[in-house]
């Protein structure tokens, strides 16, 4: 770990201010001596979110969250204290300074600035055949600049170019510009392409793209992995894209560079690019810095593409955030649409995105003949394995679109309706329901789990002693999954209380109907009669005092 020196932490927190940095992240409006925001930890309809100029802090009074600059970058990027510090320095153009005892910051600048002076060197070679080909792809000048554009020509020139700046081949290799053949003769990994720098988060030069101008069968090409480039966790345009991304609250993901580079010089700004890789669980740090917006997919109709968006909705379900799909049609993509002057359509089609776990559903009732009770029973099966992943506030509502929109089936109440074997053949007993309340409460908030074992244990569990088993043991059955999404009580910690004591005040009930009902002495009976009262009243006495207790919280 690097260590910050705290002279140059305090120099910098002199320098930045908070009203510009959180600005950069939530659009403030000035209120008084101060300004506000509706707050980003937390949902509410009237901005409690505060941010002082003359205090350099900000403060909300909804949820307590609160601190400096350095904090709020924390807070709203995820970041470490340190990383935090380091992204206030590259924005402020600040030069950190570090201890000078234990372990150092590993200093890789020498070798980006190999790629920066690199791409300079491309930029100024992006004439003549070059530069009409990019020009004719739509691309202006101006955003040949803002994106740094260039051309890589043979691989003698590259070459010639290193050795001229005395660049070692070997450190060239290091950063992904030079490869090595079997005889050990360096050659350039780019030859006659149009370059795209692909920068960091930071803005940084790490690597790059390629596009061919030749007949190449490899039409494009990207670095290899680097010890500061790894595509799985890079997204092309996000340095661009990310003050945008933080404001809109949604994000438009995209296949290409030149989309990426069109759509922005369309005014469509909030917009990145896998690279040359499949969206990745490596992409999601990235949005989760940027405040967690929503995932719009815009990839191509085809089949590839389809296959593309759905492994991309995959990865994104578990983790909750919010997705929308739009398909282009006939092979079209968003750069073909902005070159022949529509832009406004493929901005409309775009933000008109259908909801992303609709589309996937959607995809798998088209897989089925839902005619045939097999597969439709499959077809059921996989929408619950879709639906059990998502944010567990969402579940029920998706459910019933799948049931009614796809699977074309009457939405009732699961708790009447669904039969799932013989544990749900007396769904509508009491009991039945009060512990498949009690399998769903825990589902829902784990705590619940060990008051529920202290007074039940398995053997409590008449109709789902084995879901209540695989909970325990944390397991996911395919029971867990369909209960996770049925409409049924669920209580909180306080309710799990008295609904335990209702039950044993049920069963002291039907004890003492047993305890009448038994041919025995009448002595023997009334023993039994008197101890179930003292019971019934405890139970009783128990009761009244935890609700006197909760109705004066």
């Amino acid at each position: 770990m690097a260590f910050i020196k705290d002279s140059s932490i305090k120099a910098l927190t002199e320098i930045v201010d908070i009203v510009e940095v959180v600005d950069s992240y939530v659009p403030l409006k000035k209120s008084g001596s101060n300004f506000k925001a509706r707050c980003p930890f937390h949902e509410e309809k009237t901005p409690s979110f505060t941010v002082s100029q003359d205090k350099q802090m900000f403060y909300c009074f909804g949820c307590g969250a609160g601190g400096n600059a350095i904090k709020f970058v924390m807070d709203y990027t995820s970041l470490t204290y340190p990383e935090a510090i380091e992204e206030l320095a590259t924005k402020y153009s600040f030069q950190l300074e570090y201890e000078a005892n234990g372990k150092q910051k590993e200093d890789h600048s020498d070798k980006l600035e190999i790629l920066e002076d690199l791409n300079s060197w491309f930029q100024k070679n992006l004439i003549g055949e070059p530069l009409t080909y990019i020009l004719n792809r739509g691309v202006t000048k101006s955003s040949i600049q803002k994106f740094k554009i260039g051309f890589a020509p043979n691989s003698y020139d590259v070459l010639k170019y290193l050795h001229e700046k005395r660049v070692d081949f070997k450190i060239a290799e290091e950063v992904g510009i030079v490869s090595f053949d079997e005889q050990n003769n360096p050659y350039s990994k780019f030859i006659n392409r149009i370059t795209f720098p692909i920068f960091s988060d930071r803005g940084q030069i790490i690597a790059f793209g390629g596009r061919t101008i030749s007949n190449h069968p490899a039409k494009y090409l990207n670095s290899p992995t680097t010890r500061f480039f790894n595509k799985s966790k890079t997204l092309y345009g996000y340095n661009f894209a990310r003050k945008e991304i933080s404001k809109q609250k949604k994000v438009f993901i995209v296949e290409g560079y030149l989309d990426v580079v069109l759509l922005f010089q369309s005014g469509l700004e909030n917009v990145v690019a896998p690279l040359g890789t499949a969206f990745g669980e490596g992409h999601l740090p990235l949005f989760k810095k940027a405040g967690n917006p929503i995932l719009s997919f815009g990839f191509d109709g085809d089949n590839a593409g389809i296959e593309a968006t759905k492994r991309a909705l995959q990865t994104v379900f578990p983790v909750g955030f919010q997705t929308r799909v739009t398909l282009f049609p006939n092979g079209v993509d968003p750069a073909d649409f902005i070159k022949s002057g529509k832009g406004d359509e493929v901005h409309k089609l775009l933000k008109n995105g259908k909801d992303g776990v609709l589309f996937f559903l959607k995809t798998v009732g088209q897989k089925y003949n839902l005619s045939n009770p097999y597969e439709l029973s499959q077809c059921r099966n996989e929408g619950i394995e879709t639906i059990s992943k998502l944010p567990e506030s969402v579940r029920k509502e998706y459910w019933k679109i799948f049931s009614k929109e796809i699977l074309k089936e009457e939405v009732v109440e699961k708790k009447k309706k669904l039969k799932w074997g013989e544990k749900r053949k007396n769904v509508e007993n009491k009991d039945s329901l009060f512990e498949l309340s009690l399998i769903r409460s825990i589902i829902d908030n784990s705590n619940i789990l060990e008051r529920v074992e202290k007074e039940f244990g398995e053997n409590g569990f008449k109709y789902y002693s084995e879901i209540y088993k695989d909970l325990k043991e944390n397991r996911e059955s395919e029971d867990i999954k369909k209960i996770s999404i049925m409409d049924c009580n669920v209580f909180s910690e306080s309710e799990i209380e008295i609904e335990i004591i209702n039950y044993q005040i049920k069963k002291n009930l039907e004890e003492r109907e047993n305890i009448l009902k038994m041919k025995t002495s009448f002595s023997e009976k009334r023993d039994k009669i008197r101890e179930n009262n003292l019971n019934f009243n405890i139970l009783k006495k128990k009761k009244s005092k935890f609700l006197l207790q909760h109705s004066s919280n």
